[in-house]
């Protein structure tokens, strides 16, 4: 598998990992930037934010050539504090060999100080979950099976409106009826799993950038294009 991380000179690679990706300095949206992580380059390029203060291991994470495998008791604590709007994109697979709850990334599933969530049961679909005033927790799927297959997904909340839930491989999405003003959490963004007692199997995961504001149709575009081509360079189709 190709990895973003690889350098040539004249011809032959550096060895090993740690080189920061190549489209990391690239991102096509700016605005309202708070989040970039790279999982594609070892355990100190996973670490590190582009947009801001840096995380931290909890557990030994398993790297592989253009991706980081996370779980429950091997996760990243960011230090992306969670806000009333939000984008978050993924690319992520569900391995196989998992079982159970599969956690992209999330605060806090449950009770008043429920967030903003991504994760898989081990149901047909991925879901994105957020919290809405008055503690009431509003689900969203993106219809379409998990599987092995490496998925481009976008998890998008106004700070009042209906939140939506994108894959943008398999190109479904799922919207909540629910309008109501949102109620972030006060928790930090964990990777791998939640702040809650829910166990997280095996995620392979490439990359997490996150917003603190919802995208435009355009903006969405730019990042979905920015997005593919990250993936092209580890060797995936998303």
């Amino acid at each position: 598998m190709a990895s973003s991380s690889v350098l040539r000179l004249g011809g032959a690679p550096l060895p090993g990992l740690g080189y920061p990706p190549l489209l990391g300095s690239s991102i096509p949206v700016v605005t309202g930037l708070v989040g970039a992580h790279f999982f594609n380059s070892g355990k100190a390029v996973a670490l590190k934010n582009s947009a801001g203060a840096d995380g931290s291991f909890s557990g030994a994470p398993i790297e592989h050539d253009g991706n980081m495998t996370l779980n429950s008791s091997s996760y990243i604590e960011s230090q992306i504090a969670e806000t009333a709007a939000l984008d978050i994109f993924a690319i992520a697979r569900r391995p196989a060999t998992s079982s159970g709850q599969v956690t992209i990334l999330g605060t806090f599933l449950a009770n008043a100080d429920a967030g903003a969530n991504i994760y898989n049961s081990g149901s047909s679909n991925w879901t994105g979950s957020v919290a809405k005033v008055g503690g009431v927790n509003v689900t969203v799927t993106s219809g379409t099976a998990v599987g092995t297959i490496w998925r481009l997904l976008e998890l998008s909340a106004p700070a009042t409106g209906a939140p939506t839930m994108r894959d943008h491989t398999a190109g479904t999405s799922g919207t909540s009826t629910d309008t109501t003003a949102r109620s972030p959490s006060s928790r930090k963004y964990k990777f791998g799993r939640l702040s809650s007692n829910n166990v997280s199997a095996d995620l392979d995961i490439a990359l997490i950038v996150i917003f603190n504001r919802v995208l435009d149709d355009g903006e969405r575009d730019l990042m979905i294009a920015w997005a593919r081509a990250f993936a092209a360079e580890i060797g995936v189709t998303v």
